[in-house]
């Protein structure tokens, strides 16, 4: 098999669409785009379709590449397969090479690049408040920053949830039979936060229907996009600032509270006994599994490292190499559970066999959520 390392270098040399209107701009494959397109996004439908012609051209005859979507496994999580005991020879050297060459970036999704938030990521943001900060920082530094951290748990608890809600992908699910031949066109799945942005502008005839259906889905469950079929990013929690700054057509996904600004130092608590007096009264039905009936002991934290799971093993692993992983699924725990150790604070032994075990116990949930 021929082999070419593409590297960040394949990267840069992927051609930077600009789709950024709406109307009769075309792309260089010349369809006329009704729907915005993000052209950089740090998590979105990729700008790279000469990386995937190369790509694909490199590895033409790999299975893989027969699907609409590849999931990325990365470089760090690879070297931890290999070189976990009796997972040696789990990858071939052929595969080693396709899986590090994927690894530049998250994966492919009809023929583009896309990237989401990585288990490194997820983790060193988990690592961001240590035991001494209190020492380093003044009260309220401390609590902002461990707001901060809380936040991102549970933006990326929450995508763990709802990939694995049997409500969610029902209706996922129904929108992609009806609509997925108009995804295919289009060659994506449009940036929520920039289709959002130009509701009220004109879209073109063949795309509004889609673009309304979509939009509806994305603020039911409160997501900011869909990278591929399979993932979600939902949107970004405390939208601070001037009522004026609040992003457009942005509230039927969420609840705004206003306040003027004399009161901002009045009872501090207000938020959180208005939050409580809307889990009381107006649970939206399909959120009551996230928001109120979550099993015991399962917070955003750990749903967040189910998130990591269902990324890897599920979309990744499974996919590509479902007959190697019987009988060496704790293994592959144990190999996850060092990927994610990487960059503990206190990386020993004890912190790995504990790691090893939130591995076991998440893939483990997600099974039985995804069986339902």
């Amino acid at each position: 098999m021929a082999y070419r390392s593409f590297g960040n270098a394949g990267a840069r040399m992927g051609r930077q669409e600009k789709v950024d209107v709406i109307g009769n701009r075309r792309t260089d494959d010349g369809k006329a785009m009704g729907v915005l397109r993000a052209t950089t996004a740090r998590i979105t439908g990729g700008t790279s379709k000469e990386r995937w012609r190369r790509f694909r051209e490199v590895y033409r005859d790999h299975l893989a590449l027969k699907a609409d979507t590849i999931y990325a496994l990365p470089n760090a999580l690879i070297d931890a397969i290999c070189s976990e005991p009796g997972l040696e020879s789990f990858f071939s050297p052929d595969d080693v090479r396709f899986e590090r060459d994927l690894a530049c970036g998250s994966g492919f999704f009809l023929g583009s690049s896309f990237s989401i938030a990585s288990g490194i990521e997820l983790t060193l943001k988990r690592t961001m408040i240590g035991p001494d900060l209190s020492t380093r920082l003044d009260k309220d530094r401390h609590a902002i920053e461990k707001m901060k951290q809380d936040a991102i748990m549970d933006r990326w608890g929450y995508a763990g949830w709802l990939v694995t809600d049997t409500g969610f992908r029902l209706e996922r699910d129904a929108f992609r039979k009806r609509w997925e031949p108009t995804v295919k066109e289009l060659g994506f799945l449009p940036s929520g936060a920039l289709t959002r942005a130009q509701e009220g502008r004109r879209v073109r005839e063949p795309y509004r229907e889609f673009y309304s259906a979509y939009v509806r889905l994305l603020d039911r469950w409160g997501l900011q996009e869909m990278p591929t079929w399979d993932t979600v990013v939902p949107l970004h929690p405390y939208h601070c600032g001037p009522g004026s700054d609040l992003p457009p057509n942005i509230t039927s996904a969420g609840f705004v509270f206003w306040e003027p600004c004399y009161r901002l130092n009045e009872d501090k608590n207000r938020l959180q006994l208005i939050a409580g007096m809307f889990l009381e009264q107006a649970v939206p039905n399909h959120l009551r599994g996230w928001l109120c009936e979550r099993p015991r002991r399962w917070g955003p934290d750990r749903f967040a490292r189910l998130w990591e799971i269902y990324l890897y093993f599920e979309l990744a692993l499974k996919t590509r190499y479902a007959d190697r992983i019987e009988g060496n699924v704790h293994r592959l725990d144990r190999a996850m559970a060092r990927f994610f150790c990487q960059n503990l604070v206190v990386a020993n032994q004890d912190a790995q066999t504990t790691m090893t075990d939130s591995v076991t116990d998440a893939r483990q949930m997600m099974n039985r959520r995804l069986s339902t």
